[in-house]
C-alpha cells in the first residue's frame, strides 16, 4: 500500500510536471513567434529607413551640384565680365597713349593740326575735315 501511494504521488507529480511542461513549452512557442513577428517588423523598418536615407542623401547630393554648378556659371560669368573690363582699359589706356604721341607729333612738327576723337576712339586731324582751304584750322573744341 505505501508502494502503492507513492507511486500514485509519483504519477500526480508526474503528471503535474508534464503540464507544467506543456504550458512552458506552449510559451517558448508563443515567445517564438512574437520574437519572430518583431524581427520581420525590425527588418521592415530598417529597410524603410535605409531607403529614406538612400533618398535624402540623393537629394542632398542633388542640391549640393546644382549648387556647385550655380557656383561655376556665376565665376565664369564674373571671369568675362572682369575680363571685358580689362579688355576695356586697356583700349582706353592705347588710346590715351595714341593720343598722346599723336599729339607730341603735331608739337614737333609744328603743324598745328588738332587730334579729335571720334565715338569709336579713333583719333583724326580736324583739319582733314575742317578748315579755310589753305591748311589752318581754327584751335576751337
Amino acid at each position: 500500500m505505501a508502494a502503492e501511494a507513492q507511486m500514485e504521488r509519483m504519477e500526480k507529480e508526474l503528471g503535474r510536471m508534464r503540464g507544467g511542461v506543456r504550458e512552458t513549452v506552449a510559451e517558448m512557442e508563443g515567445r517564438e513567434m512574437s520574437v519572430n513577428l518583431e524581427y520581420e517588423h525590425l527588418q521592415t523598418t530598417a529597410a524603410t529607413l535605409r531607403e529614406d536615407m538612400h533618398t535624402e542623401i540623393e537629394r542632398m547630393l542633388n542640391e549640393v551640384i546644382r549648387f556647385k554648378i550655380h557656383v561655376q556659371g556665376s565665376l565664369e560669368m564674373y571671369e568675362e565680365f572682369v575680363s571685358g573690363e580689362i579688355e576695356r582699359e586697356v583700349e582706353e589706356q592705347q588710346m590715351r597713349e595714341r593720343n598722346l604721341l599723336a599729339a607730341e607729333e603735331d608739337a614737333e612738327g609744328g603743324v598745328g593740326a588738332k587730334m579729335e576723337i571720334d565715338e569709336d576712339g579713333q583719333g583724326w586731324n580736324s583739319d582733314r575735315e575742317e578748315g579755310d582751304g589753305d591748311g589752318s584750322m581754327s584751335m576751337e573744341e
